[in-house]
């Protein structure tokens, strides 16, 4: 039975495309836990890789100062860096 704490008497709608939902559900399902289930995990402790949006955050001003850096010292170099970038964000 659970603590008055734990007892879950939120609840929310959200709004999303198809392809969003069945993304979720499969990503769920990979996981063995319901839709709701899955949202409220990965919002609340990060996704299954660990990261979470703070985390993402930070990749991207280290990516975007890394891109500053390069425009000052190597502009050849910037189609690479922005490649890695998307390839990275792609990953998370």
């Amino acid at each position: 039975m659970r603590s008055e704490q734990e007892k879950k008497t939120s609840q929310k709608s959200v709004k999303m495309t198809q392809q969003e939902a069945e993304i979720i559900q499969q990503k769920a399902n990979e996981k063995g836990v319901s839709f709701g289930r899955y949202m409220v995990d990965s919002a609340v402790k990060g996704d299954s890789n660990g990261n979470n949006p703070e985390l993402m955050v930070e990749i991207t001003d280290i990516a975007n100062m890394a891109e500053e850096i390069a425009k000052q010292k190597n502009r050849r170099g910037m189609a690479e860096l922005r490649r890695r970038v998307r390839s990275l964000w792609s990953r998370l």
